[in-house]
Parts: C-alpha cells; structure tokens; sequence
C-alpha cells in the first residue's frame, strides 16, 4: 500500500456505484436517527456524488484504482460513508440554525417547574458517605445556596424550547430540596 494522497471519486467510479442502495442507505439512516423532517431523494445522491466539492479522501491511490471488480465494493463503502456522513452533518446544522431562531431565554425563578421539588434515592444503608453526601447537597438545597459556584450566588438561566416537569421515582431513601 501507497501513502495517502487527497483524491476523490471521479466519473468512472460513480457508474459502478448502486445508486438505489445507497439511497436506501440514506432513509435506514434518517429511521434510525430520527432524521423524520429530512427528504432524501435519489437525485440528490447522485448530484452530491457527481459534486466532489463537499469532501475530501485522504485514501491510498490503489484503492481507487480500477485493477479489479471487487474494489467496487471498497467505493461503494467510501460513497455510503461519505452521504451518511454529509447526512448527519447537515441535519445537526440545520437543527440548530432553526433551534436558534428559536429559543427563548428567561430568568428562572425559584417556584419554576423546570426544578425537581423531590429525589428520592435508592441506596444500600452500607453507603454511609453517599448517604451522607446526600444529605449535605439536600441541606444546601434547603439553605438557598445550592446555586452558589465559588461562593458567588448566580442567577440560573436557561434556553428553553418547551417547559419540562420532571416526577421523582419511588425507592427507598427520600429527601427533599
């Protein structure tokens, strides 16, 4: 094997590819991520497959090399990997571009539902230091300074996209903030 040099998949390369299976790849990957406001459609692949542009392969010249059929198999995997990639990178770019138009920003005050009034705690009366350390976080809470850092009481702010009320799970140790 030759060093690694910069290439890409030129025209010769995409005639071999299956076109279907890789878009197929593409909806198996928007089902398993959740991707479900994401359209893929078979042309798309095949114009960002022509597009050499958006990547760039650092990949021994020999593996491009057109010597032998089974090395289609080898580009079949370079171009899935690629458009999964480019997938999953667009999206999180696109989720987050909308998410920050979107958020909102507010002071949250101490009555805010967004805060767990209860945990309650499952834990072996062995673990006398954690239930101990427990105990030292719960009266702190109760104290008003659970929010200190440093010593210095800062107000907590958050984004949020929708309110959250959290219920706290049965078990045996129960303590309050």
């Amino acid at each position: 094997m030759g060093s690694r040099s910069e290439k890409k998949l030129e025209k010769h390369h995409l005639a071999f590819l299956d076109q279907e299976a890789l878009h197929l790849r593409l909806q198996q990957l928007k089902n398993e991520r959740g991707y479900y406001n994401l359209s893929v459609s078979r042309a798309a692949v095949e114009n960002l497959l022509t597009d050499p542009h958006w990547y760039s392969l650092f990949i021994p010249p020999e593996k491009l090399n057109a010597s032998r059929f089974d090395k289609v198999r080898v580009w079949q995997q370079i171009a899935e990997t690629l458009l999964c990639g480019y997938c999953e990178r667009l999206y999180k770019f696109r989720k987050q571009a909308w998410e920050s138009e979107h958020a909102k920003v507010y002071d949250l005050t101490p009555d805010d539902p967004n805060f767990v009034k209860e945990y309650i705690f499952q834990i072996d009366r062995s673990e006398t230091e954690l239930i101990e350390q427990i105990e030292d976080l719960s009266a702190t809470g109760r104290s008003g300074k659970l929010f200190s850092y440093r010593g210095q009481l800062r107000r907590a702010r958050m984004c949020c996209f929708r309110r959250m009320n959290r219920r706290p799970t049965s078990g045996s140790y129960s303590n309050s903030c």
